[in-house]
């Protein structure tokens, strides 16, 4: 077994004080009594003290949040993109985009269609870099390139590998790194039982939801 390490969680999963991440799940049922938290999904918030514990401190417009790393609530901000008419995105807060075309004449020349949280499609304008360059414009609006695994949920059991030939492994989902591996919590842990002083979470290739009869076949023992 991976011997502790005197890294942070924070420096264990690449982070340093002063990146960058976006909110990526509601934040609002931590039950904080100290803090009244007003941060939404696709929020940009900055690493501003390591403290060595799991819950660091993330700032946001001057006011400081305990954000739990473990629990897949923030993700690194990705680098900029440039919008592609061969490539799917969705918005940052996880609204389907379809992309209609990049080269309208006049400010913000890529025209998409977002299907809301409601079902009802509108129209949304971008530059090419996916963000719309108009003052006040919703940043959680923003494009990012399509996660295939961003209907996975933290814990949710998957299957994962790198390599074809290799033999599926059973792990917790984790989240999703930049390059979109998948991450998975180590040693068969959950969130709840996750203690990075024994290693980091793993990443991974390829990675798929068990079948029912997987999942059947796992619980009875055969």
């Amino acid at each position: 077994m991976t011997q502790p390490t005197h890294q942070t969680p924070a420096q264990r999963l690449g982070y340093n004080v002063g990146d960058q991440f976006v909110i990526r799940s509601s934040i609002t049922d931590l039950g904080w009594t100290t803090h009244r938290c007003t941060l939404q999904v696709g929020d940009v918030v900055v690493l501003c003290q390591d403290d060595g514990t799991l819950v660091p401190l993330f700032e946001a417009d001057g006011v400081e949040y305990p954000i739990a790393l473990h629990l897949g609530l923030v993700a690194p901000k990705l680098s900029p993109i440039v919008v592609s008419m061969n490539r799917q995105y969705h918005t940052v807060s996880g609204l389907h985009v379809r992309i209609l075309c990049i080269d309208r004449k006049g400010p913000n020349p890529v025209v998409g269609i977002v299907r809301g949280e409601d079902g009802v499609e509108f129209v949304h304008h971008w530059e090419l870099n996916g963000v719309k360059s108009v003052p006040g414009s919703d940043p959680r609006l923003s494009l990012v390139e399509y996660n295939p695994f961003g209907d996975l949920k933290i814990d949710e059991p998957v299957l994962v590998r790198n390599l074809n030939d290799e033999d599926w492994r059973r792990r917790h989902f984790a989240g999703v790194v930049p390059n979109n591996r998948v991450r998975t919590y180590p040693e068969g842990q959950t969130r709840w039982s996750y203690d990075p002083d024994w290693g980091p979470l793993a990443e991974w290739l390829q990675c798929r939801r068990p079948t029912s009869e997987e999942l059947a076949a796992q619980l009875s023992g055969v």
